[in-house]
């Protein structure tokens, strides 16, 4: 099923974030016109050769998309993007450097009045606003600044996700909204301008775990738990650490897969100590979570 089919995205883009929106309309079968710079395209075209030759993040979040080389600082290249816009287009989605769209005359302002039902989705670091707006922006950077990082690591080492989350988390939020924008226009007529920074969807994905860290009380305030959750003490016991702190897979060694049976025995006891919490029979101190985290040691 193609919910999508038979709605054009136009797409100035680059690394992940907006890549990895408009995939995500791609697989549902909207049809992507991704405008490259001549000769080298996408940067992220040049991250690795792992894939058969190709960039495994390029490949990984540009599947499904037709592929357009203007040099969009030449006047001719942007006439015919703007003809493409105007006759194809149902979204356009950028994330060039900021600024860079609206001295191109794409802002949905500008669009807009062309084409009131466009829909025009931009991406940026920190938003259109505030004193950050003209920064660029990269993962690393936006996971340290949403405070991903103080929440992830061990007690005495901070650590930032393995993939790039806070691309990721921006690209989400602006496909989720696209669909919603596009139901909007199905229902009115009129398109809408999205405005995604990856600081504030990181933020938001991590803004509890964030808070449960920084209690208010100093005292209080949680070191970085490893496999642990930091406020869900009884989901904290599914990671498997030695006393090093390292983690032990429950498939891939004897002692893991002890522990994996050591941990389905304890999720029995669990289920039993659940009936006799619904009986009114558990101790009071595991009665509730703030309960139970108090009485962790």
């Amino acid at each position: 099923m193609q919910p999508l089919k038979g709605i054009t995205v136009v797409t100035l883009e680059h690394a992940i974030a907006a890549p990895f929106a408009t995939r995500q309309l791609a697989d549902m079968g909207a049809r992507v016109i991704k405008v490259e710079r001549p000769g080298v395209g996408d940067f992220a075209r040049g991250y690795d050769e792992r894939v058969h030759g190709l960039a495994s993040h390029f490949v990984w979040t540009n599947r499904s998309k037709e592929s357009l080389t203007l040099d969009v600082k030449h006047d001719e290249a942007q006439k015919i993007l703007m003809r493409l816009i105007l006759e194809e287009a149902d979204i356009v989605v950028q994330n060039l450097a900021p600024g860079a769209a609206s001295r191109l005359g794409l802002s949905y302002e500008t669009l807009s009045k062309l084409k009131p039902g466009i829909i025009v989705c931009d991406i940026s670091g920190y938003g259109s606003d505030g004193p950050y707006r003209d920064k660029k922006a990269y993962d690393l950077l936006i996971q340290s600044e949403a405070g991903f990082v103080s929440v992830t690591g061990t007690p005495d080492t901070p650590s930032k996700a393995g993939p790039s989350i806070a691309d990721i988390a921006a690209g989400m939020y602006a496909y989720t909204n696209i669909l919603a924008a596009l139901m909007h226009r199905q229902q009115t007529g009129q398109g809408q301008r999205i405005d995604i920074s990856m600081l504030e969807s990181l933020a938001e994905s991590v803004a509890a775990d964030v808070r449960a860290r920084r209690a208010i009380e100093a005292d209080r305030a949680k070191p970085r738990t490893t496999a642990r959750w930091v406020t869900i003490i009884t989901i904290s016991v599914l990671g498997f650490l030695t006393l090093t702190g390292d983690y032990i897979s429950p498939y891939g060694s004897p002692l893991g897969q002890l522990l994996l049976i050591l941990l389905l025995s304890a999720y029995v006891g669990l289920l039993i100590w659940m009936r006799n919490m619904a009986k009114g029979e558990a101790m009071p101190r595991f009665l509730g979570v703030a309960a139970r985290e108090g009485a962790h040691p």
